[in-house]
């Protein structure tokens, strides 16, 4: 455990190793239901818009527009973390500037890989997801259940219930004016915010 800790606090695999904390801090939070876990996503009809940059063309290779980011951000994170301290038991023990910034071009270029590789097989399952979440029909008048920590008009999300079919979990707002529901509030979807494109939901 020591040798880990003194490795992570390595000046080359210190950033890292914060990404990594951060990382497991997030998805802490997440399954506490107190982040958006959604907030982060990147929209893929945004990103081909893009008239295929170098920066769209990597988030498509590493599947950031077809599955949560924050997943591939995580992936990233750990493969660097695991490829960096690698390189430093391996060949760079002696912290040299100009091997460290080679390995860094180097372990992201694996990394992304690494993360192209892991997500791939979640893509027709997030796209599934995805299907039943925009059958806007199928949603406005549903009774669904918060999953986050809170839902008010400013933050929350909720699984819809449907009687064919899968729940399809979906940002969602309550009405202005409307007292916080909590996890595990039941409620009824009144409709969809054409700007935010946020379902609304009112207390049933």
């Amino acid at each position: 455990m020591k040798e880990i800790l003194e490795l992570s606090l390595n000046p080359w695999v210190l950033p890292f190793s914060v990404m990594v904390v951060l990382s497991c801090v997030y998805w802490l939070l997440a399954l506490l239901g107190t982040v958006d876990t959604d907030a982060l996503d990147i929209d893929a009809d945004a990103v081909s818009g893009e008239a295929g940059g170098v920066f769209a063309s990597l988030l498509q290779f590493i599947n950031a527009t077809e599955v949560p980011l924050m997943f591939v951000i995580s992936v990233l994170s750990v493969s660097n973390w695991l490829l960096n301290i690698a390189a430093v038991l391996t060949f760079n023990s002696a912290g040299v500037w100009w091997i460290g910034l080679l390995t860094w071009i180097g372990t992201f270029i694996v990394g992304c890989l690494i993360a192209a590789v892991v997500t791939k097989p979640l893509v027709p399952l997030f796209k599934l997801f995805k299907a039943g979440e925009d059958d806007e029909e199928a949603i406005i008048g549903a009774e669904a259940i918060v999953v986050t920590s809170k839902l008010t008009d400013e933050f929350g999300q909720v699984r819809v219930l449907r009687k064919k079919g899968s729940s399809a979990q979906v940002h969602c707002r309550l009405s202005n004016g409307e007292a916080p529901l909590f996890k595990g509030d039941t409620l009824m979807v009144i409709g969809r915010d054409d700007e935010t494109q946020f379902y609304i939901g009112k207390k049933i």
